[in-house]
């Protein structure tokens, strides 16, 4: 949401506040095409709000180091848009160049 070009934010599938200025509900409710929101995060775990109400936290396996919160949400995202069910015991794995994090998630309601 801090895009400086207006029109991506009403557009994006996933919004990420680095500034903490919205919570993740203040996000779905601005943007309803939006499918998830994430609030900054304080540590490696990784909260982010589904527009459908639930929660889903992604528990990175080590350090998410080079990993944006907005990296794992987009997994999350392509996983759920492909038919695969998030949230379940299954771990997942994100590679960007030659750096690769696993990650579970865990739902939370």
């Amino acid at each position: 949401v801090c895009e400086p070009d207006t029109r991506i934010p009403p557009n994006a599938a996933i919004l990420f506040d680095s500034a903490r200025t919205h919570t993740p509900m203040q996000l779905l409710q601005r943007y309803p095409g939006c499918r998830y929101a994430i609030a900054g995060s304080d540590g490696p775990d990784i909260t982010i709000w589904h527009t459908h109400g639930h929660r889903l936290r992604l528990r990175p396996s080590s350090p998410p180091t080079g990993f944006e919160p907005l990296v794992l949400a987009s997994a999350c995202y392509a996983l759920e848009t492909a038919g695969h069910d998030i949230g379940g015991d299954d771990d997942c794995t994100v590679t960007l160049g030659g750096r690769s994090l696993r990650f579970s998630t865990e739902p939370l309601g």
